[in-house]
């Protein structure tokens, strides 16, 4: 076709163009005659040799403009290309400029942005020159558009020709945008010299994020990083750059002739790692020591050296990431505000990983135990900080918020029980710690398996006995709740006597804990023995049993003092009809609640202490259950075992012969199945007293209650729908 431009007749050509980009538009509503006269436009343009002249032709403008407006597809891109050759060069800028702002515009779709970028990609640089654009709309984009693929297009486009404009826009965004790196760091290599960037604090710490970027999908960014850095290393114009660090009391960066070889060290280091080559890795890991001592000696900034410690552990040799979180713990110099950033910010995360506390091979047959790394550094660490109180508390904060491995939180708290053993009444932990290390309890170990679960509670029991405020003890509630989640035969005894010479509280506090309790709505009556509950009630329970045992149980009187109010509660039930039923029913599960976590040492002792009244008290309590438990069955089906405790042969019978009486009578009457309700209590009490009273009760079962007649009817009426 090049052979035969000399002879065409230009005139004819640009004509045939002419018509036919009239004809394109003539059929808006006839969409085959269109589509086929856009397929013949398309197959000369494609003919015509792009150094072909032709006079521009006024019709292409709209036509570019109609085809922008329907979405052209990237078919039509030729078309496009050509519709701006043959506009009017005023025309054409026009049109460029809105191609720009249609590429910056997000809302537009990503078929018709890369159409658009293909598109500036074929016009002249040298064409932005005589281009009015308004650069706030690329420094707007900047701040909003993560994905770098189309600003680039734009960045090149005005690259060659607007080299200070597009500085100063970088120069104003750059230190106030850090979540659009990739980008960034593609604008900055796109230029033609960094000299203006290289004195800016936000350049370097782009540099850093980027070298130590982890999450993203790619190694784009850190090669992009890289290859920026080395760029500076070797170029002779930046003989000498220092910056000093904003937060920390260090440099930034610091590039002269002393740390050539620290640099050197540094990139033969991070490509080593980003090659992930275990066997070449290995024997570089002795320049981690060097790289230390020399930020340490010329006040460098500890990131870079961390940068390389991030790519270490990301490796997926696990020995080498053991390697990477023993050599943090053995070397950093503490105190050290910034290495306490970089310990709380990632290296905690790596702990968190099941396989740094497993024994497995390792880097220099290493022999020393992970969990003795983690204690020397807490003891550095704990011991010279300003304020180990609150260093404590953001350690925990940070604990609570990390996904861990069972083995590696319970190694963690293993090392801080260590600790706390080594440094005992410090006083380090106040209320806040408390409710951290309960929230733990309470989210993190119910998946764990019972050694471990176990060992972990004892290892927070015994963190807070040795480092606890006991000063709070005596406002604080948030303790007494940590105290009552631990069983105390299993846990609190061994620790009784430190709680005792340090828990402040008084009586009154004890009756008016009481006394809520008892004035409480909640219906949640689970009475289960476990070694840790969840459960409210069995909660309250344990504050109440726990500040009893502080009290000296032989005194009697003060004994009297706290529960005769509750004894009245249940034996004038029926003499005050004021007396509210919730009351009676929570006096009588708080008594059953305490004899549950064996706070009366044995049932002779309760019966001495209810001394004349007891029969009254049995008789009224078990008529109160009778009574209510046809309208709430399950929660009142556990409450006669207290009774069935102290109360004697009689008065436990005459109950039973009076829930069967009662259920023969509703069934004689046909009054529904609330003699289903009354049942569930005799089989629950029957079942109590043959398993704890079976001496006593057992001959009456089989030789009475066992053949009562009223058992050979219920059982058919059992499998019955229930009648409402």
């Amino acid at each position: 076709m090049e052979l035969l431009v000399p002879f065409l007749n230009r005139d004819n050509v640009s004509h045939h163009i002419s018509i036919s980009m009239s004809n394109i538009l003539t059929y808006q509503n006839e969409s085959s005659k269109q589509e086929k006269e856009i397929e013949e436009l398309s197959r000369l343009l494609d003919a015509l040799p792009t150094n072909i002249n032709l006079d521009s032709i006024s019709i292409a403008s709209q036509l570019f403009d109609y085809l922008l407006q329907n979405l052209p597809t990237i078919h039509q891109y030729r078309l496009l290309s050509s519709c701006l050759n043959f506009m009017k060069i005023e025309d054409r800028l026009q049109r460029i400029k809105t191609i720009l702002l249609l590429i910056l515009d997000n809302e537009q779709t990503v078929q018709l942005r890369e159409l658009l970028c293909k598109l500036l990609n074929s016009i002249e640089y040298s064409t932005s020159l005589s281009l009015d654009f308004d650069w706030t709309h690329l420094e707007t984009a900047m701040h909003y558009q993560h994905d770098p693929k189309f600003l680039t297009y734009i960045w090149r486009f005005f690259s060659k020709n607007h080299q200070t404009n597009l500085e100063q826009i970088l120069v104003r965004t750059l230190p106030i945008i850090k979540t659009n790196d990739e980008l960034f760091l593609f604008l900055l290599i796109d230029l033609r010299s960094t000299n203006v960037f290289v004195l800016m604090p936000s350049f370097w710490y782009l540099i850093q994020r980027s070298l130590g970027d982890s999450t993203s999908n790619n190694d784009r960014i850190r090669k992009c990083a890289i290859y920026l850095f080395q760029q500076i290393l070797t170029n002779d114009e930046y003989k000498h750059i220092e910056i000093k660090e904003e937060k920390f009391n260090r440099l930034l960066i610091l590039i002269d002739e002393k740390t050539k070889q620290f640099w050197i060290d540094f990139i033969v280091l991070y490509e080593a790692l980003e090659d992930g080559v275990v066997h070449l890795i290995k024997p570089l890991l002795t320049k981690f020591d060097r790289l230390l001592n020399f930020s340490l000696e010329y006040g460098l900034s500890l990131t870079w050296l961390f940068i390389l410690l991030q790519r270490l552990f990301a490796n997926t040799s696990s020995p080498l990431a053991r390697w990477t979180v023993r050599w943090f713990f053995n070397s950093m110099k503490l105190p050290d505000n910034q290495v306490e950033n970089f310990f709380f910010e990632t290296v905690l995360d790596w702990s968190s990983n099941n396989f740094v506390f497993l024994k497995g091979e390792e880097i220099n047959d290493s022999q020393q135990p992970m969990e003795q790394c983690l204690e020397s550094y807490l003891e550095r660490w704990l011991n010279h900080v300003e304020n180990p109180s609150s260093c404590l508390l953001t350690l925990l904060s940070r604990i609570q918020t990390i996904k861990w491995s069972h083995i590696s939180l319970v190694r963690i708290l293993y090392s801080l029980r260590t600790y706390a053993l080594n440094h005992q009444n410090q006083s380090l932990l106040n209320d806040e710690h408390i409710k951290i290390f309960a929230s733990l309890i309470l989210t993190q170990f119910h998946t764990y398996a019972p050694a471990l679960r176990l060992s972990a509670y004892s290892s927070i029991l015994d963190i807070v006995i040795y480092l606890l405020d006991w000063s709070i003890s005596s406002k604080s509630l948030s303790l007494l709740r940590f105290f009552a989640l631990f069983d105390r035969s299993t846990f609190l005894s061994k620790h009784f006597q430190i709680i005792l010479n340090h828990f402040v509280f008084d009586i009154r506090q004890l009756q008016t804990f009481i006394e809520e309790f008892v004035s409480s709505e909640d219906l949640n009556t689970s009475l289960d023995t476990r070694l840790f509950s969840l459960d409210n009630n069995l909660l309250e329970y344990r504050q109440i049993a726990f500040l009893l045992d502080l009290i000296d149980i032989h005194n009697t009187d003060i004994l009297k003092t706290i529960f005769n109010p509750l004894i009245e509660n249940i034996r004038t039930a029926y003499q005050r009809p004021y007396m509210s039923i919730n009351n009676v029913r929570k006096s009588i599960e708080l008594f059953s609640g305490l004899i549950q976590e064996n706070y009366f040492r044995s049932s002779n002792f309760v019966k001495d202490w209810f001394s004349s009244s007891i029969r009254l008290i049995v008789r009224e309590g078990l008529n109160f259950i009778k009574i209510h438990s046809i309208k709430q069955p399950m929660v009142f089906i556990k409450l006669p075992i207290v009774f069935l405790m102290i109360g004697n042969h009689g008065d436990i019978s005459r109950f039973l012969q009076e829930l069967i009486t009662q259920m023969e009578t509703i069934i004689q009457q046909q009054a529904g199945n609330n003699w289903q309700c009354l049942f569930v209590v005799f089989i629950h009490s029957m079942d109590w007293l043959l398993t704890n009273r079976l001496s006593d009760f057992n001959n009456e079962w089989n030789t009475k209650l066992r053949t009562v007649p009223l058992f050979s009817q219920i059982l058919p009426l059992l499998d019955q729908p229930n009648i409402k």
